[in-house]
């Protein structure tokens, strides 16, 4: 349609709004409780505009547009309104421009400049009110004008459900919860409400005084925490080398939304705890030496050792958190030099079974669909999932799509922070994943709710599952897994009966012993369901590091070249001499992790470089570990910070963090997205491929490597599904594989009507094994493991981003009601939690998230680490670690004081 602003005709669109016609052509309209993303609500009254035919002046933030319509967007009259309702504004409290920090950025100096307003006329009446109690956000009350976009962006953005308006008339302000200051409320320091807010009100703690806008450049990038790939804006101090603050970037798959750590959690780049120099460990010590120097020692060791025994004794471990590039390089050193398939990463630790699992069902190891896809979900089936801490951002796209009316099923032995938001939410016992499943199935199918058409066209035994699940009638599957046949039957009908049904999970679906049977029989649930190939459906892990989907999908694996290319196929290991201009690759598949580090203690194994990867920290049963990487002949290690792991090493590099380099990750839903160079690396600190391509140079062998994107042209000219994505394609937005040339637009959906990756989707027999150690009378408790809202791996960057450390400074373990009765714990008290492997002491956390006899802590804090527990049982496909379930007691040690608030939040009481 067309319509006139100003006397000029503009097209529109229907259901556009007038004030979005007129941005979209550069006319300005002040406006300043209109936001794009929280929409009109036109309480400022200032975006007033009149309109030929109408009475009175219209808002034109929700005002429609229609044909023909005649607008005049400014006038003498209808600037004077607008300066009456602004310098009303500027009374009602007092707005210092001087010293604020969004001068030059803020919306309502933009509109006093447009007017002309100097200063107001009316008697300015500042409260002098501040709230400072939050660790990352200053409120100024002098400063809020009342727009309602905080809000707006708390509650329908994020869906966090913390602020609102309190209070009535001329004393009406944003309150936290019930008036709680922000830092004693549920408030999770997003950060969504700073960045909605059009003046200084709101504005970034950590980054006061370091400088305005106008005063620091901007550069794009990934965020460097889990797998969903948020997309950043670092505003960058250049003279001081730093990133000052962060914003959330308007793109996929965020579209600007970002969590605690993505927006705050960047101080660990600049620490001085960093890694700066090569080090040798020399009598005992390690002492800083050149690079050429720790390069050639690092070449002679490993290749005396590997002269002497053979290629196979050396390994290299990848990482989830380093870049693509630098995941290939180190894969590319260990095939094309060393000559063995030796290579693994953390992916053997979280999401093997995943790859496992959906490479079997459906042919692609990876989530079938898109995070933005969740909001056209019907029903959400949210399983295993701590998604509110551990994946934040999806997790408001999951209460997003609750609210917009979508069915929200969580399950879950512990009760996740979603399930507040869910219409069901199911306590099962934890390990019970496959017959509570196939329970479900049976309900399915016994009742003619499955999609026939599906399975018989697209899968390729049909017949068998139904046989299979047969040994799972609601009873059985209802005394295994402990919900109850009524609520099984519920479930069933309600996933029989939608039409889109979207499978999200998390770890605590693989990280079992059963961990590949698990996601095996959630795609079974998918496949009888038919729900996918389709918009809204689908089985979408949530992969839990930056680049965990990255680093498989570059081949840092030990049966696959990049792109999932079998190292045992002869004409695969041709190609890629081919393309690599070396001979010999070795077509036997390497050893997987745990295998790697079990067989130093017999001599298999002799050296290993590890990059990125904590390994003694992040590894179960801490002190099995270690006693495996001492029995290595050699260890190199490349890392940005001192760790557990680097304690042990022989040669120690300092790499480079994710804003000191280029590159890319890929992300959980296959988005391979582009890092940007923001800054320098402190003193000699390296790119992984960089090292790897020097350390080649002395076998011998040149790899080629001389820069991220030459590395990944370099993986492109021989990969298949990213064959099309180039860094100069995703300087903008990521791009999805399959992508496989360079003309086509990426792949959000996979399998799309029912064309699987393999051909068709393949049914499984899975059976329930329950957890490796069972509870008993000495070791009474279960303890499952996961992540806490503020912090990541091995707390590496969030231990070493000040405030995020400040929030959360210690490990608790979570302890049910009944259970601390019975010991006489309150939370807060000193207790010790003993395992078969070792003990370790913290503070009690006394909470109904998990059931009685269920105990849970993170494994962030090397002080009282997890891992220290948990059992070395591996799933027997993909050799990853039961991190869910392990036999422990927990004892009183002393009384505590109670805990900060900072914990509680993680968990609405």
């Amino acid at each position: 349609m067309q319509i006139f602003l100003n006397n000029q005709a503009y097209d529109a669109n229907e259901g556009e709004t007038v004030l979005e016609v007129a941005r979209r052509n550069g006319i300005y309209i002040p406006s300043l409780c209109y936001h794009p993303k929280t929409g009109a609500t036109a309480k400022c009254r200032v975006c007033i505009v009149s309109v030929e035919g109408m009475k009175g002046y219209q808002t034109s933030c929700n005002l429609k547009v229609k044909e023909g319509m005649k607008v005049i967007t400014s006038s003498d009259e209808i600037r004077a309104s607008q300066r009456l309702v602004v310098e009303l504004m500027l009374a009602g409290g007092c707005h210092d421009c001087l010293s604020c920090e969004k001068s030059g950025s803020c919306e309502l100096q933009d509109a006093c400049y447009y007017l002309g307003i100097e200063r107001t006329s009316f008697a300015e009446s500042p409260s002098g009110l501040k709230d400072t109690s939050s660790e990352f956000i200053i409120i100024d009350y002098d400063k809020c004008i009342k727009c309602g976009r905080c809000i707006a962006a708390c509650n329908e953005n994020v869906v966090n459900e913390v602020l609102s308006f309190g209070y009535r008339g001329r004393n009406t302000t944003v309150i936290c919860d019930t008036d709680l200051p922000m830092g004693e409320s549920s408030c999770v320091q997003c950060g969504e409400c700073v960045q909605a807010c059009p003046t200084g009100a709101l504005t970034n703690k950590k980054a006061r005084g370091l400088g305005r806008d106008s005063h620091l450049e901007t550069v794009n990038t990934t965020c460097p925490y889990c797998g969903v790939g948020c997309q950043l804006v670092l505003h960058i101090d250049r003279e001081h080398n730093k990133v000052v603050r962060v914003s959330g970037r308007d793109a996929a798959p965020n579209f600007g939304k970002l969590c605690v750590k993505g927006r705050y959690g960047y101080e660990f780049h600049a620490s001085p705890k960093r890694l700066q120099y090569p080090m040798i460990k020399k009598n005992g010590k390690h002492e800083r030496v050149s690079w050429d120097e720790a390069l050639d020692y690092t070449a002679s060791r490993i290749k005396s050792i590997v002269e002497k025994n053979g290629p196979d004794v050396f390994s290299a471990f990848g990482s989830g958190r380093i870049t693509n590039e630098n995941n290939y390089a180190v894969q590319k050193f260990t095939r094309a030099v060393i000559k063995t398939n030796n290579v693994d990463h953390c992916a053997r630790v979280c999401h093997a079974p995943t790859v496992a699992g959906l490479a079997y069902a459906f042919g692609s190891g990876a989530a079938t669909n898109s995070i933005a896809d969740i909001l056209e979900a019907e029903l959400l089936f949210v399983i295993g999932s701590n998604m509110t801490e551990a994946h934040p951002v999806v997790s408001y796209y999951v209460k997003k799509a609750a609210k917009n009316g979508a069915t929200l099923i969580v399950c879950d032995p512990r009760k996740v922070d979603i399930a507040h938001w869910s219409d069901l939410y199911v306590q099962f016992k934890v390990g019970t994943d496959v017959p509570f499943l196939n329970g479900l199935m049976n309900e399915i199918l016994k009742n003619g709710w499955q999609d026939d058409e599906f399975m018989k066209k697209y899968t390729e035994n049909p017949e068998e599952i139904k046989k299979w699940v047969e040994e799972y009638p609601a009873e059985k599957a209802s005394e295994l897994s402990g919900v109850s046949v009524d609520m099984i039957k519920k479930i069933a009908q309600m996933l029989g009966t939608a039409k889109k049904v979207n499978v999200i999970y998390t770890l605590g679906v693989t990280e079992h012993i059963c961990g590949t049977d698990n996601v095996k029989t959630i795609a079974n649930l998918q496949m009888v369901l038919g729900h996918l190939g389709k918009p809204g459906c689908g089985v979408n892990p949530l992969r839990g590091q930056n680049n965990v989907q990255g680093a498989c999908d570059m081949g840092a694996l030990p049966n696959v070249y990049h792109n999932y290319q079998n190292v045992d196929d002869p004409a695969v290991a041709a190609k890629m001499e081919k393309a690599w201009g070396v001979s010999g690759l070795p077509l036997k598949p390497g050893y997987k992790m745990p295998t790697m580090l079990h067989k130093t203690k017999d001599g298999g194994t002799k050296a290993l470089l590890c990059v990125g990867d904590n390994t003694v920290h992040t590894e179960p049963h801490m002190a099995k570990t270690i006693e495996e990487i001492k029995a290595l002949e050699f260890l190199a290690v490349a890392d940005i910070f001192p760790n557990l792991t680097t304690q042990h090493a022989d040669v120690i590099f300092p790499d480079t963090c994710f804003n000191e380099d280029y590159g890319t990750y890929s992300n959980l839903e296959r988005r391979v997205s582009l890092l940007n160079k923001a800054v320098d690396p402190p003193g000699e600190a390296r790119p992984t491929w960089w090292i790897m391509n020097e350390l080649a140079k002395r076998f011998g062998v040149d790899l080629h490597l001389t820069s991220a994107r030459d590395t990944w042209e370099d993986m492109r000219n021989s990969g298949t599904s990213m064959a099309g994505i180039t860094h100069e394609r995703i300087k903008e937005t990521g791009i999805q594989w399959p992508c496989p040339t360079v003309t086509h637009p990426g792949t959000p959906i996979l399998h799309l009507d029912g064309k699987f990756t393999r051909g068709k989707g393949l049914f499984s027999h899975t059976v329930y094994r329950h957890q490796a150690e069972l509870p008993d009378s000495e070791y009474p408790f279960v303890l499952s493991t996961g992540r806490r809202l503020w912090h990541y791996h091995s707390g590496t960057q969030t231990r070493n981003s000040i405030g995020l450390e400040n929030l959360c400074p210690e490990e608790l373990m979570e302890i049910s009601h009944e259970d601390a009765k019975i010991m006489n714990v309150k939370t807060g008290d000193i207790v010790k939690a003993t395992s078969r492997r070792g003990s370790i002491t913290l503070k009690a956390w006394v909470t109904d998230r998990s059931p009685k006899g269920v105990a849970w802590c993170s494994f962030h804090f090397h002080e009282a680490c997890a891992n220290v527990l948990t059992n070395s049982a591996y799933d027997n496909v993909t050799e990853t670690p039961e991190y869910k379930a392990c036999a422990i007691k927990i004892e009183k040690v002393a009384d505590g004081e109670p805990i900060g608030v900072n914990f509680k939040r993680q968990a609405r009481p």
